[in-house]
């Protein structure tokens, strides 16, 4: 579990030093020399794109989760609603919100974005950063 968490909690300087430009940027509605629409879609910065590699590399986007129907729960409407919640998340409830991020995102996009935006990823790796440093062995003392 460490190992899963690590690769979200290393993310954390970079969520905290980034824009939201440099997580992602919407790309507008284009229509081609064809006459076919492109419709607008989100151009992942090197911090969206480092967020959504750790996400992989640590198996936080998981088929195990209800993504959908745990979306709906007061649980998911609270941390979705106050990402400050997010603090005391159990290992659990962070994989719960990275799926429903992440797998979000493929069916509305520009939903990761906006969980950037409002702080949730951030907070995400915050409390992953503080479950890891829990995990440490202590020292004599």
């Amino acid at each position: 579990m460490r190992a899963r968490l690590s690769a979200i909690a290393d993310v954390l300087p970079l969520l905290e030093a980034s824009t939201e430009a440099e997580f992602g940027t919407w790309i507008k509605s284009t229509r081609g020399n064809d006459g076919v629409w492109t419709m607008p879609y989100v151009d992942y910065g090197p911090t969206g794109r480092a967020f959504r590699a750790a996400a992989a590399r640590g198996e936080w986007v998981r088929p195990d989760v209800d993504w959908t129907s745990w979306a709906q729960t007061d649980e998911a409407r609270q941390l979705h609603a106050e990402p400050s919640r997010i603090a005391a998340s159990s290992p659990t409830q962070l994989a719960q919100l990275v799926t429903t991020f992440v797998r979000g995102d493929r069916f509305n996009e520009g939903y990761l974005l906006e969980a950037f935006t409002r702080g949730h990823l951030t907070a995400i790796a915050r409390r992953a950063r503080v479950l890891v440093d829990e995990s440490e062995p202590r020292g004599p003392g």
